[in-house]
């Protein structure tokens, strides 16, 4: 069984940025006494606050590089205690000795003076070195979420998969119902089906590889899934900064690549994104009707509406109006 690390694209550049002007402008102004609609009005403050936000900056995308790394290589389940002294040691420790060395050639070669004849190692290296430690708290936080978040789906999954095992039962020992027995087979085999996909999903294990042409690597639970993208993917979606692929057999699975790239890689024939954040199959859908500006309304076909929760999930944005409609008209031919 192949154990995985939790790939996570953080995406707060945003975030960075405006964390480190506010750093800067509270250590410029702290222990000054000065009001900071006050200073506004001299130039000497916008000019210590740009050389102040060029470093917490820099310190920013430190701590981001290195935390990118280590969450490749050393996973907060499997060794926390590691990746804990990991993270102190190189996360914190770091950049705090980068952002002494930084501040120590400024005040030698552009203040004039050792850094240790100022008041800047008593008032302001404080501060930089509480905002490392919160950037780092941050990245913990934001690892612990997105893995809960995986957990919850990969439980949504295993009751899906609960729920379907009596029907897989009564299929394989035979049991007729009193019904309309046409009727109630095609139940059980759409259901038996359904099952059999989800089981081919649990099992499909993939070695720390790059996936074959024509599929993709997602996280199940302990093991590193791989999906064949036209015969198994219903869409692609993207919910706040995290990217999700959904099965045709209801199962939720985070992936590490952006709709961007997918977009660029599978989109053609049978794949289309129809608006900024979902990319749909075409085997998941059945028509599409004209909606209002511009804008269309998918309708897909029966066992797949429930897995799309959202009017983002069936509606083409205008952007994608015209294209859409010769790409639906055009129909493609499906292999197997």
């Amino acid at each position: 069984m192949h154990t995985y690390n939790l790939a996570i694209r953080y995406n707060n550049l945003a975030f960075r940025i405006a964390g480190s002007l506010v750093v800067s402008i509270f250590i410029t102004l702290f222990g000054t006494g000065s009001n900071f609609f006050i200073a506004l009005k001299y130039p000497s403050f916008y000019l210590v606050v740009g050389l102040s936000f060029l470093v917490a900056l820099l310190l920013t995308y430190c701590v981001h590089c290195i935390t990118i790394q280590l969450d490749k290589h050393f996973d907060w389940r499997r060794n926390p205690y590691r990746r804990a002294g990991l993270q102190l040691s190189v996360g914190v420790l770091v950049p705090v000795v980068l952002a002494y060395y930084i501040m120590m050639l400024y005040f030698r070669f552009v203040d004039g003076r050792d850094i240790h004849d100022s008041q800047y190692m008593l008032i302001d290296f404080p501060h930089m070195v509480y905002f490392i430690i919160i950037l780092n708290l941050y990245y913990v936080i934001h690892y612990l979420v997105v893995e809960l978040m995986v957990m919850y789906h990969l439980w949504q999954n295993e009751l899906r998969t609960k729920e379907k095992e009596p029907v897989l039962m009564a299929a394989i020992g035979g049991e007729e119902d009193p019904g309309p027995i046409h009727e109630q087979q095609l139940v059980i085999n759409e259901e038996v089906k359904s099952l059999q996909a989800q089981k081919e999903e649990d099992e499909a294990v993939l070695p720390n590889s790059e996936a074959p042409e024509g599929t993709i690597m997602v996280n199940g639970g302990l093991d590193t899934l791989t999906l064949d993208v036209l015969q198994e993917v219903c869409y692609f979606y993207r919910s706040g900064r995290s990217n999700w692929v959904v099965t045709f057999s209801g199962n939720r699975y985070l992936v590490s690549k952006t709709l961007k790239e997918f977009e660029a890689i599978y989109c053609g024939p049978h794949l289309f994104r129809i608006n900024r954040g979902v990319i749909v199959n075409r085997a998941a859908l059945l028509q599409y009707e004209e909606g209002k500006h511009r804008r269309l309304l998918l309708k897909l076909k029966p066992g797949y509406e429930k897995f799309c929760s959202g009017e983002d999930f069936v509606t083409v944005s205008q952007r994608n109006y015209s294209l859409f409609k010769s790409w639906f008209d055009h129909k493609p031919v499906f292999n197997g």
